[in-house]
């Protein structure tokens, strides 16, 4: 990563700094050695400090340091000042959820460590041995998810861990991991819940994968004669794009999938609009994909359990067929095509 140089005021007041530094090391010095070599200046010493309310001396003799408001301390370094920052959010952070009832229940072997509040801080280790392994225990062994990691590239390495997670559950780097969040079972429980809600996509997934090749992610572009037709690649939903709605292109292999493991952010963007002013975003264009937000959203909050009364159904609202005795339930592609065919007939009953 590429330092950031610094600004001649930062030099100025890193200089600044070092020299207060360097007089307060110097005075610190000086004191001693005149303690040493005139002890009976040390009762004027002492006296001088009492009357700059420094010290103040009790009828024991025993001496109590204050700390007045008017002193302030020197301003850290470039390196010090950096550290601060990236702590002050984590301080805010805890002291926001020391009050949390939920979070204070979790047993103390089963919290997330207190340095970590989002899932893209997670490091490799943990999440391929908390998270990805309990999704699927044979494809997404910690043998397995070895093959990931690069020696040497951390960063790397846990970009790659979370691009895979948000591709099997959805749940985007930002995912803040506060209150019951911070515990590992319930954090396990939600990414199983939510993975088999997708039918579980890394089933038969092969490591390492690189979602930036055209045969991975959640979709793929298949040209077509004036148009460009992607296919979302879990269930049989087809967008067609005219040409003049995607992104500038010369041939269609210009075109790609953007973030294509992400279900928020994936665009159909193009190698000349390098800066993917012209993408487009692919969410609205899936209505099952707005599904499976309005489940995560579900199981996130804890609502729509199997007690709760449905609500009454309107006269406009098409019928449904029981389920038979011995019926399986839909899964993976069945349950998108299943769903889809659901959409079709609701809209022409509409109609």
């Amino acid at each position: 990563m590429v330092r950031k140089a610094a600004t001649p005021a930062e030099l100025v007041a890193n200089l600044h700094r070092r020299a207060s530094e360097l007089e307060s090391k110097i005075g610190k010095g000086l004191v001693a050695q005149a303690m040493k070599l005139h002890p009976w200046a040390i009762a004027e010493l002492v006296s001088k400090l009492e009357g700059l309310e420094l010290i103040t001396v009790n009828e024991t003799g025993g001496k109590i340091v204050k700390i007045p408001e008017k002193i302030t301390s020197a301003p850290l370094s470039f390196q010090a000042q950096a550290v601060a920052d990236r702590r002050s959010p984590m301080k805010q952070q805890k002291a926001l959820t020391n009050g949390d009832d939920a979070a204070s229940d979790i047993p103390e072997c089963d919290q997330i460590p207190s340095k970590y509040w989002s899932l893209d801080q997670l490091s490799p280790s943990l999440m391929s041995t908390k998270l990805l392994s309990s999704l699927e225990p044979a494809a997404l062994s910690t043998h397995n998810l070895k093959l990931i990691n690069v020696k040497g590239k951390t960063l790397w390495n846990r970009q790659q861990h979370m691009r895979l997670f948000e591709f099997l559950t959805g749940m985007t780097p930002d995912s803040g991991l506060a209150g019951m969040m911070r515990s590992w079972p319930h954090l396990q429980q939600l990414a199983i819940a939510r993975n088999e809600a997708r039918g579980r996509r890394g089933r038969d997934i092969t490591l390492p994968c690189d979602f930036e090749q055209p045969s991975l992610g959640l979709y793929r572009i298949i040209p077509q004669d004036g148009a460009i037709e992607v296919h979302y690649r879990f269930t049989t939903a087809v967008k067609a794009f005219a040409v003049d709605e995607c992104p500038p292109f010369t041939t269609p292999d210009d075109l790609h999938i953007d973030q294509s493991w992400s279900e928020l952010r994936a665009s159909l963007a193009s190698k000349e609009d390098v800066l993917n002013l012209k993408s487009v975003l692919l969410l609205p264009h899936f209505p099952q994909q707005s599904l499976l937000a309005i489940k995560d959203d579900t199981c996130d909050t804890g609502r729509g359990s199997a007690n709760e009364k449905s609500e009454p159904k309107g006269k406009d609202d098409p019928p449904t067929t029981p389920k038979k005795a011995g019926e399986k339930r839909p899964r993976g592609k069945q349950a998108g095509a299943a769903f889809i065919q659901k959409l079709a007939k609701k809209a022409k009953h509409s109609a």
